[in-house]
């Protein structure tokens, strides 16, 4: 089977955003952002996954912000083992951004309950809880610009600079096939020159 990209969020929407590159041999999911809408809404679409958490072979997170690493506790609840990898930077920002996603649904679901309780209704647990959000964090691994690391039999990757927030990064796949290498880009949110404090986001050749 050649590669495969299966969209699962952040497509014709703005939050949500994780994508699943498959193989023959492995599945490499590209970030795993938090689709954010109404309370029964947000639930049910960030706890069902169009795909096994248990077989992914490794998670790759493109940058901080919640759109796009705030649902990483729950694939974890939902038994995800497979490595989780993004910039130094963006490993210490995700674990604020989830701690304090975290801490917000505890409050949410607080007020929901009160509610519940004086009607009668079923009590309601968060997505995740901050304890949770921060030991998901715990489990990235750092990994520099330029560095090629190889996740998979048949896929390594690539971190350079997107120039969007700190430690931002734009993805490099390398996919090894029969007869060829496929190079594939993610490239989700980018910068642009003058910004203060960051680096214009890299240009990359050579894709396929």
């Amino acid at each position: 089977m050649p590669a495969n990209i299966k969209f699962l969020g952040g497509v014709r929407t703005v939050t949500g955003s994780s994508h699943l590159v498959l193989t023959d041999k492995s599945e490499v999911l590209l970030d795993a952002g938090l689709f954010q809408g109404h309370r029964d809404e947000f639930y049910q679409i960030n706890t069902t996954f169009d795909f096994n958490p248990h077989t992914i072979d490794a998670l790759i997170i493109s940058h901080a912000h919640i759109d796009h690493c705030g649902n990483l506790p729950s694939l974890i609840k939902k038994g995800m083992r497979g490595k989780i990898y993004a910039t130094s930077a963006t490993k210490a920002l995700s674990k604020l951004m989830l701690e304090d996603s975290g801490k917000i649904q505890e409050e949410d679901i607080r007020y929901v309950n009160k509610i519940n309780k004086r009607l009668g209704l079923p009590l309601r647990k968060p997505l995740y809880t901050s304890k949770e959000a921060s030991k998901a964090a715990k489990k990235i691994h750092p990994v520099s610009y330029g560095q090629r690391l190889c996740v998979t039999r048949d896929i390594s990757f690539i971190l350079s600079d997107a120039g969007h927030i700190l430690g931002s990064s734009v993805i490099v796949l390398e996919i090894k096939e029969e007869s060829r290498l496929i190079k594939l880009g993610y490239g989700v949110d980018l910068g642009r020159k003058g910004l203060p404090l960051l680096n214009y986001p890299a240009i990359l050749k050579g894709l396929e």
